[in-house]
Order: structure tokens, then C-alpha cells, then sequence
């Protein structure tokens, strides 16, 4: 079974990454330069002369950096599932639940899709 996180980058809260960074052990001061990074970001866009009112952003990574693939890792880093049967592989915002169903197993296969519907 495939997942993804569509506009995932965009839901980064940067208070909760910063707990995940730690957690995770990343040098405080490299921690602290990521949380200003993404907090209170002004953004706007411009078509040849025309420009739109600035927005201030204070969640998500922008798209199309290095740095928001390997952010978004650190914050789904507790999203977990391993069991005997199956497990998650993770890839930034990309996931697949990987594992056998076996004939006459269709219970364990439906408690899986239960337990993913709950999260």
C-alpha cells in the first residue's frame, strides 16, 4: 500500500519540528537556525511587473528545497508501524506499508487498513 502526503512540506509546525529536532539530536544552535528559517517567512509572488501583496508564512518548508525533504523526515520520524506481518518504509514524503497478506489472513490485512485510518 502506497502513501502520499500531498502538500506534506506545508504542514511543518515549526514548534513541533523543533521538539523532533532535539529529540532527534540535532545541535541546538543548528536547531534554532531552522525554526527562524521557517518561521514568519515573507512571501509574495511577481509576474513581470506586477508583484501580490507579502504574506507572512509561519508553517511549512518551502517546496523545492534540499533542506524541506529531509525537515518533513524528521517531523513524520515517529510515524511508525512494524509488525510481524508488514512494515513502513519511509522516504520524505513518500511512504509504503510493505508486507504479506497470506491466504486466510484477511483479518490481520483489515486490522492494518483500521489502524492506518485511524492515524
Amino acid at each position: 500500500m502506497f502513501f502520499d502526503f500531498s502538500s506534506a512540506f506545508n504542514t511543518i509546525r515549526p514548534a513541533l519540528l523543533q521538539g523532533k529536532m532535539k529529540d532527534a539530536g540535532v545541535d541546538s544552535s543548528l536547531t534554532a537556525w531552522t525554526i527562524n528559517y521557517l518561521s514568519d517567512r515573507p512571501q509574495y509572488v511577481r509576474l513581470r511587473s506586477c508583484e501580490s501583496e507579502v504574506v507572512v508564512c509561519s508553517t511549512g518548508a518551502p517546496q523545492g528545497t534540499v533542506l524541506s525533504p529531509f525537515l518533513f523526515t524528521i517531523y513524520t520520524s515517529d510515524l511508525t508501524y512494524d509488525t510481524h506481518s508488514c512494515h513502513l518504509e519511509k522516504f520524505s514524503d513518500d511512504s509504503a506499508l510493505v508486507g504479506c497478506v497470506s491466504e486466510g489472513n484477511e483479518l490481520e490485512y483489515r486490522s492494518v487498513i483500521t489502524d492506518i485510518e485511524l492515524v
